[in-house]
């Protein structure tokens, strides 16, 4: 960046590192950065999207514009870009389900401070529904968010507030069918959620979460 500010242009390129390591499932750090959790070496990805070079451009570039354009918003971001992949080197399911819901929650935030949430609170119960309708996101059907009691807001009620998984205490048992997977479910819907807030417009942002791998285009 021509005439930036030194500070501040290696504060841009920490930016533009967390958010490719978004892209391909890898909390990557600057040089000289340690690690604060584990680490993922896997070299396959658990992202549902696949990036073609000129995906891979495009989503750099809008994260370089939020950096340069919403300067309130760059901490808010690049935090959920590490943790979103940071958290998925989790030992257990339920960490991953637990660090991921810290990302929705950070999306959410970015969602209120971007004037798009309204002015009536909105309770964590409704907040998925919420940002579902807002970006046109698909959550899983077994999520049954507009029914009364959805599975999936109870495992999280459970987790927070009780140290159960499962029904049970932690370690003892795991969700039952249709929600095996609220880790990794979150993980992908958390996915396109971030992608829409950058303002993808790729069918990925559509598309159901049914355990396939989707093309950027």
């Amino acid at each position: 960046m021509s005439g930036c500010d030194p500070a501040e242009g290696e504060r841009l390129a920490e930016f533009i590192v967390s958010a490719l390591g978004f892209v391909f499932a890898q909390e990557l750090l600057p040089e000289g950065w340690g690690h604060l959790t584990r680490v993922r070496i896997n070299s396959e990805s658990p992202q549902d999207f696949d990036p073609n070079d000129d995906a891979l451009v495009r989503i750099l570039d809008r994260a370089v514009t939020w950096w340069l354009t919403a300067p309130n918003l760059r901490d808010r971001f690049f935090g959920v870009f590490r943790w979103h992949a940071a958290s998925f080197a989790g030992q257990h399911d339920h960490e991953i389900f637990a660090g991921q819901y810290m990302v929705l929650d950070a999306c959410w935030r970015i969602h209120e401070e971007l004037g798009r949430a309204g002015t009536k609170k909105i309770p964590h119960a409704a907040r998925i529904s919420a940002l579902a309708t807002a970006y046109a996101l698909k959550p899983p059907d077994n999520w049954q968010l507009n029914s009364g009691s959805s599975p999936f807001v109870t495992i999280r009620n459970e987790l927070f507030h009780e140290a159960k998984w499962g029904g049970k205490p932690i370690g003892f048992g795991f969700p039952a069918s249709p929600n095996h997977a609220p880790h990794l479910e979150l993980y992908w819907f958390n996915a396109r959620l971030i992608l829409a807030l950058l303002g993808e417009t790729s069918d990925y942002i559509r598309s159901p979460i049914v355990w396939q791998t989707y093309s950027l285009e």
